[in-house]
């Protein structure tokens, strides 16, 4: 008898699993909040940057920045109902004069207030890397490298974590240097 329950709480326990990681794709794939966290996560799973990123800062700034809990415009604008094209980036609208929405790839990868610490970035990873036929060119492609060497997967995890911390730091000193001179 409670073999029969072990293997009915087996199944069940199961179906609920496979239920919820339906459910979690569904939602990933439908929603707009989650446009940014769908194209870096495609498998439930706990993520190495987790363990790999020591310092806490820079792993919240990468949390934060995959489920869209940041203070870009694209998320400033959502919770206030500001049109999407509406969310410009500040930095491009005033130097460059150009209204380009602040999303999580245009920060990662167009803006240019942080063009030089980006290619400073894809330029170390692509040394670690060391072999041209898998370097990246993007900061998006960073978040699916894997290496089957623990040592050199925690420095892509940790290098990751370092520009998306600094960058968002740099942000923060500009718009706070921007509210000084208004």
């Amino acid at each position: 008898s409670s073999g029969i329950n072990a293997e009915y709480g087996h199944i069940i326990m199961k179906s609920l699993k496979n239920n919820f990681r339906e459910t979690w794709l569904s939602e990933i794939q439908t929603s707009t909040k989650l446009e940014f966290y769908g194209t870096v996560k495609n498998n439930f799973c706990k993520e190495q940057y987790l363990d790999n990123v020591q310092n806490y800062l820079d792993r919240v700034s990468v949390t934060r920045l995959r489920i869209s809990a940041h203070r870009l415009e694209i998320e400033l604008g959502r919770r206030s109902k500001l049109p999407r094209e509406e969310r410009t980036c500040k930095y491009c609208h005033i130097k460059d004069s150009q209204a380009t929405t602040e999303s999580e790839m245009h920060f990662l990868e167009n803006c240019h207030a942080y063009r030089s610490p980006r290619e400073k970035f894809i330029s170390k990873i692509n040394d670690i890397i060391n072999n041209p036929e898998h370097s990246i060119s993007s900061v998006i492609h960073a978040f699916g490298l894997t290496h089957s060497q623990e040592e050199i997967q925690k420095q892509f995890n940790r290098l990751l974590a370092r520009f998306i911390s600094s960058s968002f730091r740099k942000r923060e000193k500009f718009l706070t240097s921007l509210n000084e001179n208004s």
